[in-house]
């Protein structure tokens, strides 16, 4: 493991006391002879070069001492880098699990939507499912040794991206958590946003640098951001494992550091971001590069999680979503998923979550029984036609759980024909399980229809309701 930046920074700036003290000593030391006269007009530098050096001296002493008693005695620095570096790990972990704790709890209490995100991969450009990413052309998202930021990459020069999860709140009262995995720097952020439009054009954030905080909203054009500052904080140093929250509800906006409040705002103007459409959340991160090639990145995201503060205006569990477009491509023969962009349009979801609203997956939150449907509007050629459900146990694979009846050779013989397969059954699942549309045609060719004469949401479409908990 690299030596700890965090652990070394008190250190670091205590070498740089030692170098100014002996810089402060060789100009201090110079003498000037005038006319015979040694002189020395720089002597009172000596008294402050002592003070630095005594103070930087005392510093490296306490942090070997602290580091060899952590280490079991050794001051051994690549030891106590790996020990230090250790226990920065385990408090962002805990950090990690209490604000998913959190967060399932808050869900629970509410309603509405939650998502709890970890990272355990390692890739470049990517940070895993349930992410939609963009911004500015600078070094890539990444996962990897459990956290999520961008990768430092000079060539890429400076620049912000985002992240969106796919998820979307069910209410525009909704909060935020993220858990700090490294200390980040004084030159790049890193920021928690709510209520983001889908193509964040507008949303409220919380910018966080290693040492101040920003509370504002804002919006992004396609190549630049706009970020309009209500309030802003100066920050003591930001630690590892820090829990950071950006709350909205009404026209209240809170952040909190470690679950104290750092920044409040009241905004009776009441900006474009209250709105039914912006209820995404998610995250900035960039790069900041100098003038001497040095990259500096925002700090790295441990965990993020995402809920609902206030309860959805729809009681009950379950869920209606349905496509609105006039066509959209079946994947292929046999026993598939509908196609990644069929469903479009929530028209309701409580107390369960979609991380794939174009293929229809639903993830259960409380335990039952389920009365589930899915019909489909097919526009294909004479061929038999059936639809089905995709169940996959929390932890395990997908399969097909259940069929409906088939349709064979479509409705009628030219071989355009529009006709509608539908399956309807009980199921018992768990929290955690997921349940998806499932379509059979003997051809890999053909398309859903989701709107007719009488508009949309009728045709094509999947739902499910909880009929009694566990």
């Amino acid at each position: 493991m690299a030596l700890s930046p965090q652990f070394f920074s008190g250190v670091g700036e205590a070498m740089k006391d030692l170098l100014l003290a002996n810089v402060c000593s060789a100009v201090g030391g110079v003498d000037i002879n005038i006319f015979g006269v040694d002189l020395m007009p720089f002597a009172f530098l000596n008294d402050w070069a002592a003070q630095l050096r005594a103070d930087a001296n005392t510093a490296i002493h306490n942090s070997v001492t602290i580091a060899s008693g952590i280490n079991g005695g050794s001051s051994d620095p690549t030891k106590v880098a790996n020990t230090v570096g250790g226990i920065q790990n385990n408090i962002a972990a805990n950090s990690a699990a209490i604000s998913a704790l959190q967060t399932q709890q808050q869900q629970s209490q509410v309603g509405g939507a939650s998502v709890s995100v970890t990272w355990n991969d390692t890739q470049l450009g990517n940070i895993g499912p349930g992410w939609t990413l963009g911004g500015q052309s600078t070094a890539l998202w990444a996962e990897g040794n459990g956290v999520a930021g961008i990768q430092p990459d000079n060539h890429y020069g400076s620049g912000v991206r985002w992240a969106l999860n796919t998820t979307p709140m069910m209410t525009s009262d909704h909060q935020v958590t993220m858990v700090a995995g490294t200390a980040g720097s004084t030159q790049a952020m890193t920021s928690l946003l709510v209520r983001c439009a889908t193509d964040l054009s507008s949303f409220v954030y919380l910018n966080v640098y290693h040492d101040h905080a920003y509370l504002g909203y804002g919006s992004w054009n396609g190549s630049n951001y706009t970020f309009h500052d209500w309030t802003d904080i100066a920050l003591g140093g930001l630690a590892v494992g820090t829990s950071l929250t950006l709350r909205a509800e009404g026209q209240n906006y809170t952040a909190s550091l470690g679950g104290s409040t750092l920044l409040a705002h009241t905004d009776s103007a009441v900006p474009p971001t209250v709105s039914s459409s912006n209820v995404r959340v998610g995250m900035l991160s960039g790069q900041f590069v100098d003038a001497f090639g040095s990259a500096f990145t925002g700090w790295d995201i441990k965990s993020f999680a995402a809920a609902d503060v206030s309860s959805p205006p729809v009681v009950g569990t379950g869920w209606s979503i349905y496509q609105s477009t006039s066509s959209q491509a079946l994947p292929g023969s046999g026993w598939t998923t509908v196609g990644s962009n069929t469903f479009d349009v929530i028209r309701q979801r409580v107390n369960v979550t979609i991380p794939s609203l174009g293929l229809g997956v639903v993830t259960i939150q409380k335990s039952g029984w389920y009365s589930v449907a899915f019909t489909a509007t097919l526009n294909v050629g004479q061929v038999t036609a059936a639809a089905g459900l995709f169940y996959q146990p929390s932890g395990g694979s997908s399969g097909l759980v259940r069929q409906g009846a088939r349709v064979d050779g479509g409705g009628g013989g030219d071989n355009t024909s529009n006709y509608t397969v539908s399956v309807a059954n009980v199921l018992y699942l768990s929290a955690g399980d997921q349940v998806s549309p499932a379509i059979f045609t003997g051809i890999g060719s053909g398309t859903l229809t989701g709107s007719g004469s009488s508009g949309v949401g009728y045709k094509t479409y999947f739902e499910g309701a909880l009929l009694n908990s566990a």
